[in-house]
């Protein structure tokens, strides 16, 4: 017979999150596409693309994702869609989310997020 002690103890591993750190941080600018997870994006959507590693078949479509720059600034974005040409683990951002972290003239930043 199996206990139900050990229920919530399964359930909090499966939740845990994985982060990644000191990788790039990209702007990406959607202009009302369709993204992968199949909704409308804007450049004024607080919207993220993850690399295809992490994609998982949309597993984590509508996620909310919080994304540290180095300078300490953050921002919550939702996975909106698969980032084919990224550099493994890398996450892009709309403008509306990037300059939140640093101007837009900086094309690439070091950030930290989870997943």
């Amino acid at each position: 017979m199996k206990s139900i002690a050990s229920l919530p103890i399964f359930l909090a591993v499966a939740a845990a999150a994985t982060t990644f750190a000191n990788v790039p941080g990209r702007i990406f600018v959607p202009q009302g596409g369709r993204g992968a997870c199949g909704s409308g994006i804007e450049n004024t959507d607080f919207a993220a693309t993850i690399q295809s590693n992490l994609f998982a078949n949309g597993s984590h479509c509508g996620e909310s994702v919080t994304v540290t720059a180095v300078n300490g600034n953050s921002v919550t974005v939702t996975v909106q869609d698969l980032c084919t040409g990224c550099r493994d683990n890398s996450i892009e951002l709309t403008p509306s989310a990037f300059v939140l972290l640093e101007p837009l003239e900086d094309e690439e930043i070091t950030v930290t997020y989870s997943l």
